[in-house]
C-alpha cells in the first residue's frame, strides 16, 4: 500500500492549518483529514489534535468499524474542545477502507472531500461539501439572494459550541483505483480552479492511498501528518481487490 501526503501553507495564511492521520487494524485502513479555519486562535494545533486523537481512539475500539461507538467518541471529544479550543472551527472527514472487500466508508463534516481516482477516468467525488453554495444549488433556489462571502460558509462543521453529526457515505473501489482525501484548498482552488500549488491562497493538502508496494511519501512545510499505532504492513494490490 502506498501512502502519499502533500501539504502546503497558503499565501494568505499565517500557518498551515491542515492535518491528517492514518492507522490500521486487521484489514481496515483508518484515516482522517482535518482543515481548521484561519480565523481561530490556534488552528494548526487544533487540526493536529483532532486528527491524532480521533484515529487513536477509533483504533482502540474492538471493532473500528462500529459507527455507533465512533460517533460516541466524536461526541465525547467535541465536548472537551471548550476547555482549550473554544474559538476553533474545522472541517474533517474520516475514511475506513476495507481492503478485503474493496469497500469504502467516509464520515464527513464540512468541506474536506474524498474521491476515487483512476487513470484516464474522471475523478469520482463521493459526496458534496457542506457549504451553503452547494446546498442552494442542490435545492435549486437560484432566486435566493446570497452574498458572495456567505456562499462559502460551512453548513456543518466541527466546533466547541455544538456537535454536528457527520454524514455517512459508502462506495466500492474499482480495480486499480486510488483513494484521495483533500481539503478545499486542494480540491477547489487547485483542482477545480486550476491554480498552481505555488500560487494557492488557502492551505492545500491531499492524502492519497493507493495499491502497490508499501511506501510512504511526505511533502509538507510543517509537521502535520501522523501514523498512529503499529507499523502498517498491509498488502493492497490490484489482486487483493474483490
Amino acid at each position: 500500500m502506498q501512502i502519499i501526503w502533500n501539504s502546503r501553507q497558503g499565501r494568505q495564511r499565517s500557518t498551515n492549518n491542515d492535518a491528517a492521520a492514518i492507522g490500521s487494524k486487521d484489514q481496515i485502513v483508518v484515516a482522517i483529514m482535518v482543515d481548521a479555519s484561519s480565523k481561530g486562535e490556534n488552528g494548526q494545533e487544533f487540526a493536529c489534535h483532532w486528527a491524532k486523537k480521533i484515529i487513536e481512539r477509533n483504533l482502540s475500539l474492538p471493532d473500528c468499524l462500529d459507527i455507533n461507538q465512533l460517533l460516541a467518541i466524536l461526541r465525547d471529544e467535541q465536548k472537551l474542545l471548550r476547555y482549550k479550543y473554544l474559538h476553533e472551527i474545522a472541517s474533517y472527514c474520516i475514511m475506513h477502507l476495507d481492503i478485503e472487500s474493496a469497500s469504502l466508508r467516509v464520515l464527513s463534516c464540512g468541506d474536506c472531500l474524498t474521491a476515487i481516482t483512476q487513470d484516464n477516468k474522471p475523478i469520482q467525488w463521493i459526496y458534496p461539501p457542506h457549504k451553503l453554495s452547494h446546498e442552494i444549488a442542490l435545492r435549486e433556489q437560484s432566486k435566493l439572494a446570497v452574498s458572495i462571502e456567505s456562499q462559502y460558509l460551512l453548513t456543518r462543521s466541527l466546533n466547541a459550541r455544538r456537535f454536528a453529526e457527520p454524514a455517512c457515505h459508502f462506495a466500492k473501489i474499482p480495480l486499480g483505483a486510488d483513494v484521495l482525501l483533500c481539503t478545499d484548498g486542494y480540491w477547489f482552488e487547485h483542482m477545480e480552479q486550476g491554480v498552481d500549488t505555488a500560487q494557492l491562497n488557502d492551505d492545500a493538502s491531499m492524502l492519497k492511498i493507493a495499491p502497490g508496494k508499501a511506501s510512504t511519501s511526505i511533502q509538507s512545510d510543517t509537521e502535520n501528518f501522523f501514523k498512529i499505532g503499529e507499523e502498517m504492513n498491509l498488502i493492497w494490490s490490484d489482486k487483493s481487490l474483490k
